[in-house]
């Protein structure tokens, strides 16, 4: 493979992952701001109860979920994509980077017991979001099936 074409595959691959990972925040941005809506809707809408909102924030994180998970794969992918393409070229920034963020990393971990890095932030909110819609579906229906008897 030439130089040139190598340093256009590694610009487009280095472009595509910037907006993979904007599309990856677009995408939460989105969910979370359509579930608030939803539960503030609870609030703010004369009986309204919060199960009909619960469901459907319950498939929306899912949903969400789900979506960080590829967009995460594919970054993983992207990566990879742009290690192979660094091994060809006499520097390689991203190896680098990731090099010196492992090392302090490793310093930090000695300091800290636990650390939640932002992937990992990024797709318990959405999880977090789903429990507690399905621990509420679970308490709701057990209440009703209690009066109901």
């Amino acid at each position: 493979m030439e130089k040139d074409e190598t340093l256009e595959l590694y610009r487009m691959m280095v472009e595509t992952i910037t907006a993979n990972e904007q599309r990856r925040q677009q995408i939460s941005s989105v969910f979370i701001t359509l579930i608030a809506a939803g539960f503030g809707a609870v609030g703010a809408v004369e009986n309204l109860e919060p199960i009909y909102v619960t469901i459907p924030a319950a498939f929306m994180s899912s949903i969400w979920w789900s979506q960080v998970r590829f967009l995460k794969n594919l970054a993983t992918a992207k990566f990879h994509v742009i290690d192979q393409l660094e091994k060809k070229m006499s520097f390689q920034p991203f190896y680098e980077e990731w090099v010196f963020l492992k090392r302090k990393r490793t310093e930090k971990a000695n300091q800290k017991w636990f650390r939640l890095g932002l992937s990992q932030i990024e797709m318990l909110v959405p999880a977090l979001i789903f429990i507690a819609c399905i621990i509420h579906v679970i308490i709701f229906t057990t209440q009703y099936l209690v009066d109901l008897c």
